[in-house]
């Protein structure tokens, strides 16, 4: 992992009937990723929000959405308490579940600075002395 993101295992897989096989699951199943308790000051570079499995090739990361917190988010002047986001993850889940070594226990959530191109055609991924800070990501079944 580099220094720009950040990986996380998923806190809850909430399922309303035990799942027969992973595979199954991830592609009958209508899922999501719910990152809770966002907390994030003003001017904070964006994120992208990817889905992989543990110890496969960079490759095989699926992008799921974005943190864009310029405002800021969560315990700030601006928001008294914690925010929440919900991101789609069935259709990359599934792609993941046709990958030969996927199984549900090694899917990783990882958040990742975004880069930008620079000037002379390399990658400018800006600093982030205070990145955001997240209580939980979840994997739902809804």
């Amino acid at each position: 992992m580099s220094t720009r993101e950040s990986g996380a295992t998923l806190a809850a897989v909430a399922f309303q009937s035990a799942p027969p096989n992973d595979r199954l699951v991830a592609q009958a199943m209508r899922l999501r990723i719910v990152l809770r308790n966002i907390i994030a000051n003003d001017g904070r570079p964006p994120y992208d929000i990817l889905l992989a499995i543990d110890g496969m090739a960079d490759a095989t990361r699926i992008r799921i959405g974005s943190l864009d917190l310029f405002g800021g988010t969560g315990h700030t002047h601006q928001s008294p308490r914690p925010e929440s986001l919900s991101f789609e993850a069935s259709e990359p889940i599934a792609q993941l579940a046709r990958m030969p070594g996927f199984a549900l226990a090694r899917l990783r959530v990882l958040i990742v600075r975004r880069g930008f191109p620079g000037i002379g055609g390399e990658e400018f991924v800006p600093g982030d002395p205070d990145p955001p800070r997240i209580g939980a990501i979840e994997l739902l079944q809804s």
